[in-house]
């Protein structure tokens, strides 16, 4: 019954996507003989971690059952106070003997401080990623590689979307161009729900003028990043006059909300996502153009890629990306036409 547990602890994580920003989706769950009696996520940034839910969720009748029982949680309790408090001394203030752990948080304030804490107390702790390692890879992808790649990069996780004709061009030469259908839309405004910021080039601002907001799926919409050659050229786009939060990335910095943030922007690009991520930006979705895609690609800054393919030709216009030999194709999934392919780093 572990996997069972641990996958619905994923479930659970996966309500976080969109809200957590820096910090890593995480569910947990607590079983008692066999019996799910509490279960809770990371419902959003500077809010109750994952455990700590799935622990007030228990009901009054069933908390005399909390000590004899097995808490399941995707990633390693936290060790240092944040905004909230550690975690691992609330599980062991409630005297639970046996904790299941998907993954050893990478955070070196955590990594194993927790798990070495709780056995040191007569905790039985078992890692999941060590006795069934890429059981829960699919999982992990989902909920836990954002945060584990800003831990090792300090930089967020990079997204490249884009969509492309059957015969491999992304738009006509200077022509705001349609590639996917209505259905492929809706799962990509599902995706912009469930990042933190979308990013493009001056070309797409000047030739399709888009709004990049999450207006077909419930939830947020990511903060819009471009930079300041767009703003100079188009004034009047959208992403600067419909009061949505856009951020500038400039000679005087990174701005957002008519604040400038000292930063270079002449450095080197890896210096435009660090800076990102220190204002907490931990998920990037690179949406184009050409230019842009390029410039992430050539530099090996990325981390996934979307590829939508639609079955309609354009038959002349500007080039799609290539990947290269760094990623291999994760699945593929069809809307009525539309093939989208999701490719992680090998």
């Amino acid at each position: 019954m572990e996997r069972s547990f641990m996958d619905l602890a994923f479930s659970e994580a996966a309500n976080g996507l969109g809200n957590v920003k820096i910090n890593p989706c995480v569910g947990a769950v607590l079983v008692f003989e066999q019996r799910i009696i509490g279960k809770g996520y990371h419902t959003a940034y500077g809010k109750l971690h994952a455990e700590i839910e799935a622990l007030n969720s228990v009901s009054s009748s069933g908390a005399h059952q909390i000590p004899h029982s097995t808490l399941y949680c995707t990633l390693e309790p936290c060790f240092h106070h944040g905004k909230t408090p550690p975690c691992v001394q609330r599980v062991l203030k409630e005297k639970i003997k046996h904790v299941v752990v998907a993954y050893i948080d990478p955070n070196p304030e955590v990594s194993e401080k927790s798990i070495a804490l709780m056995r040191s107390e007569g905790v039985l702790v078992e890692i999941l990623s060590e006795t069934m390692p890429n059981i829960f890879e699919a999982a992990f992808r989902k909920t836990l590689l954002p945060f584990f790649t800003n831990q090792k990069f300090n930089r967020p996780y990079i997204i490249l979307k884009w969509a492309q004709s059957k015969d491999g061009f992304i738009s006509k030469h200077g022509e705001n161009t349609a590639i996917s259908n209505e259905f492929t839309r809706y799962e990509v405004h599902k995706w912009r729900s469930q990042l933190d910021a979308i990013m493009v080039g001056t070309n797409t601002v000047l030739v399709d003028n888009p709004e990049l907001s999450n207006r077909l799926y419930f939830g947020n919409s990511p903060v819009r990043i471009t930079f300041e050659s767009a703003l100079c050229k188009a004034p009047n786009a959208k992403l600067f006059t419909d009061g949505n939060p856009t951020w500038i990335i400039s000679s005087k910095g990174i701005q957002k909300n008519q604040t400038f943030h000292p930063f270079d922007a002449q450095k080197d690009f890896r210096e435009i996502l660090t800076e990102l991520y220190k204002n907490k930006i931990g998920t990037l979705l690179v949406e184009g153009g050409a230019e842009l895609l390029n410039t992430f690609i050539e530099n090996n800054l990325f981390d996934e890629a979307r590829i939508i393919t639609s079955a309609n030709y354009l038959f002349e216009g500007v080039a799609a990306p290539k990947l290269n030999s760094n990623f291999i194709l994760d699945r593929t999934e069809t809307f009525t036409g539309d093939c989208i392919e999701y490719f992680f780093k090998n």
